[in-house]
């Protein structure tokens, strides 16, 4: 009688999460700016050849991560991949990266300038 039917519980509370996190997105205007500027990003790696970080930014953008790049004052190119919100945020898309894209991003605190 115990044995786990049809339904997924686990699945269904992340159904049920993800669908709040939208509708907070879409109702709640102010926050979709200040996401924009989120606390946190996963840094994926620099490079010292700009098209180099260019190519790793469309990869990952095909994959759908939201991908971009930062001149550093070293002359490499960083790239990262946010901003989030949270911590635990980043730390999931940073996992996802791993598995997705076989990469080992570190998550950073971002300031913005």
């Amino acid at each position: 009688a115990d044995a786990p039917g049809d339904e997924d519980p686990i699945a269904a509370i992340a159904q049920q999460s993800t669908s709040s996190t939208e509708e907070r997105a879409s109702n709640d205007e102010p926050s979709a700016t200040t996401q924009a500027s989120g606390g946190w990003a996963v840094q994926v790696g620099s490079f010292g050849q700009p098209g180099n970080a260019e190519r790793l930014v469309e990869q990952l953008s095909s994959q759908g991560f939201n991908a971009y790049q930062r001149p550093r004052d070293n002359d490499l190119t960083t790239v990262y991949v946010g901003p989030f919100d949270s911590s635990d945020e980043g730390e999931r898309v940073r996992t996802q990266l791993k598995e997705d894209a076989n990469i080992q991003g570190l998550l950073i605190r971002v300031r913005e300038d």
